[in-house]
């Protein structure tokens, strides 16, 4: 008990602000999610792939979007293999429903960025204070709104601040716990989203840290090579856990390096061939294109998702610092966050045009924005290093305490006359800058010093305050947000349709505000249209531009055509022909292939008509099916030509009864097969069996490399305990 007690009262500020926090937050989920921007497409993505693994299955393909298209585009956004992601999977063990289980992993991978945010502080800092006002400003911006708006920002910004703690800590403390939390913050870098919004702000730590610490970034250089030679056999270890985190995502871009992959005009006029690169206008068109720095102060109680905001009692730190010293800290930090806001800027500056056209990887991502958001933790890290700086300020002697309260008089009153005058001033900013006043009055005077207890709890009241009203607002205003997930299914398994509809498109439940579970759509960028999106096959999107749409949202509605004939057309096909043959149902398919190894048939006798499987039949039935498999049963009086309406890809096998054969790219974008007479089982399989077994051994190896990074720091932390106490 007593030691509860003992925890409850060493951890009060961060229980407070938890509660706090919890509370501002907890309107983003009533019965239903409150989503924004990508978020739903998030939250749809992690389903299905969680529902997909509880099944055994790892989802290479995507048989429902865009006629099927490859899946490892999705899987890189939520960051497959890391084992947190796994806490929902817990959550619905327990009887929680998905939605519940999803709002309760995003509240514990927000404060788990946020608790890497405080540690990090504390270790730079070394005061626990000062710690704690990095980590109530950060954890009321609008940083945790991003939650419900853009997942991928926060998991980039979550395994960045771990990286930094660990290598802050090693390089103060160089011991393997620290060393495999440097490698295991890299695994998930690597295996999460793009890692080169990292890469960036870490080049920008390598350019400007030697800069400012010449001689420290030497001792710490030499402190690293020490620990690798007495460390050698645990450095192989976790170099190869690094390479094997990478793999994953090489083989993504080796594969988007083909010539079967399609992200749209998103690709179009980029420098490379790879699909992964994106052209300069759509790189720069991700970036911080309209902002007002208004924004930032006046009529907070219209703030939407996507606005920047920072608790008012920011500025004021930043404004009592005026007539402070500048420390080198001060510089690293506004050096890096400002070098970050001037890249997403764009266009706007030189900066990121010279990146893009000499720095190999700005050609291969974009979403800058994510680059100013990052730089918001560096900006709060350079303002509480002005706060210590301020409170260290000597004001022995009435004339400086004089001095001293003029100044807080000066900028707290002008402060509230600039935001009197911008209008929109809620009633919890004008008790911050009045809660702010008093806390520098007693600074400044001496009454109070940075290690008085209770210091902390005043911090996060004055702190907390305004953020939260705002975020109250914030809910308010984003109410038509609000997604019903009430028709989910708690486990959800692909179920095969033998007709697609006509109508409905891609991501369609954006419009409506109803979430449901994965289903077939048309094949059509209903959806995507609107904002020039495509991510199927290249051949999928060279047929649609091919056919007139009202022709082909005909044919491709029938997964499965039968035929008796076909015809070997190269490379080239006559787009009116095409598209005659599939508006008539013409008994003949188009089949490519550069070798013509296969025999074309005709014959006069055949019907004039392919025929459509619209359902089940004892010619035709489809017995097995998910995302990387489907097994047919077929039983034809006489050979015919299957084709299967999803999408062609090399990396799809077709066994006839045991026995491969060769899938033939048929009528542009699909699969076709001969099928022999009589009796026949048919199976299609996506990616070798080895591909599977990979993905299998990586997620034990993440849980596993993550029990052994804990099993050493608590070993560690018990021996550095002892020794202590010794």
């Amino acid at each position: 008990m007593r030691k509860i007690l003992h925890f409850l009262k060493s951890n009060s500020a961060h229980l407070f602000a938890a509660i706090l926090w919890f509370f501002s937050i907890k309107r983003f989920f009533t019965k239903d999610l409150l989503f924004a921007g990508d978020s739903a497409i998030y939250f749809m993505q992690i389903k299905n792939y969680l529902d997909s693994v509880a099944r055994g299955v790892f989802p290479g393909w995507d048989p429902f979007y865009f006629w099927g298209r490859l899946n490892n585009l999705d899987v890189r956004f939520i960051g497959e293999y890391n084992p947190f992601l796994y806490i929902i999977s817990l959550f619905r063990l327990l009887g929680f429903s998905f939605s519940l289980s999803y709002f309760i992993y995003l509240v514990i991978c927000a404060y788990l960025g946020l608790l890497g945010f405080f540690l990090l502080a504390k270790r730079i800092f070394k005061d626990e204070v000062l710690a704690y006002l990095a980590f109530f400003l950060l954890m009321f911006s609008f940083m945790w709104a991003t939650l419900f708006n853009d997942l991928a920002v926060v998991l980039i910004f979550n395994s960045s601040v771990w990286f930094f703690y660990f290598l802050v800590a090693f390089g103060q403390s160089p011991s393997k716990a620290n060393f495999l939390g440097l490698t295991f913050s890299c695994m998930i870098i690597a295996i999460t989203y793009i890692p080169f919004y990292f890469l960036t702000l870490f080049l920008l730590f390598l350019i400007f840290f030697p800069l400012l610490y010449g001689r420290h970034s030497v001792s710490s250089f030499q402190t690293v090579m020490n620990f690798i030679r007495r460390n050698k056999f645990l450095t192989l270890f976790c170099l190869v856990s690094l390479i094997l985190s990478l793999l994953p995502g090489l083989m993504w871009f080796l594969s988007a390096g083909g010539d079967q992959y399609m992200v749209g005009p998103r690709h179009s006029n980029a420098l490379s061939n790879n699909v992964a690169s994106v052209s300069y206008f759509t790189a720069s068109a991700g970036g911080v294109v309209a902002f007002s720095i208004e924004k930032l102060f006046a009529h907070l109680n219209a703030m939407t998702f996507g606005d920047m905001y920072v608790p008012v009692f920011f500025y004021l730190i930043l404004l009592m610092c005026l007539f402070v010293k500048i420390s080198k800290k001060q510089v690293l930090f506004f050096a890096m966050g400002l070098s970050l806001v001037v890249i997403s800027l764009t266009d706007l500056t030189p900066v990121h045009y010279f990146l893009f056209k000499y720095v190999f990887f700005f050609k291969y991502f974009r979403n800058l924005i994510y680059l100013a958001w990052m730089a918001v933790p560096l900006f709060i890290l350079f303002a509480v290093e002005q706060f210590r700086l301020l409170c260290e300020w000597k004001t022995e002697g009435a004339l400086r305490k004089i001095s001293a309260l003029i100044l807080v008089i000066i900028v707290h009153l002008g402060f509230f006359l600039f935001l009197k005058e911008k209008g929109g001033m809620m009633i919890t900013t004008i008790f911050s800058i009045a809660g702010s006043f008093l806390l520098f009055v007693l600074l400044l005077t001496g009454i109070i010093k940075i290690k008085t207890k209770g210091l902390a709890l005043a911090l996060l009241l004055v702190v907390a305050l305004q953020p939260m009203e705002v975020f109250y607002y914030l809910s308010e205003n984003c109410q038509k947000y609000m997604m019903d997930t009430s028709q989910l299914s708690r486990y959800f398994k692909p179920e095969f349709i033998y007709v697609r509809p006509k109508e409905t498109g891609e991501l369609d439940f954006l419009d409506s505000g109803v979430l449901r579970d994965l289903e077939d759509t048309s094949g059509f960028p209903v959806w995507f249209r609107k904002i020039k999106k495509f991510t199927g096959t290249k051949y999928t999107w060279q047929l649609q531009k091919m056919i007139p749409e009202s022709y082909l949202r005909e044919y491709a509605s029938h997964k499965f055509v039968i035929y008796d004939q076909i015809k070997h057309v190269g490379k080239e096909l006559e787009k009116k022909e095409l598209a005659s043959s599939l508006a008539g149902r013409e008994n003949v398919a188009f089949v490519f292939d550069t070798h013509k190894d296969i025999l074309e048939k005709y014959s006069s006798s055949i019907p004039k008509f392919a025929k459509y499987a619209t359902q089940a039949s004892d010619s035709l039935r489809v017995e097995a099916f998910d995302y990387n498999f489907i097994r047919i049963k077929t039983n034809f009086a006489v050979e015919k030509f299957l084709v299967y309406n999803d999408s062609f890809h090399k990396g799809w096998q077709v066994f006839i009864s045991g026995e491969r054969k060769k899938i033939y790219r048929t009528n542009v974008a699909f699969k076709g097969i001969w099928v022999p007479k009589g009796e026949n089982i048919i199976e299609f399989r996506f990616a070798s069996p080895w591909k599977y077994a990979f993905d299998w051994f990586l997620l034990i190896y993440f849980f596993a490399f993550l029990f052994a990074l804990f099993v050493v720091i608590m070993k560690e932390k018990n021996s550095f305990c002892h020794e202590k106490t010794s």
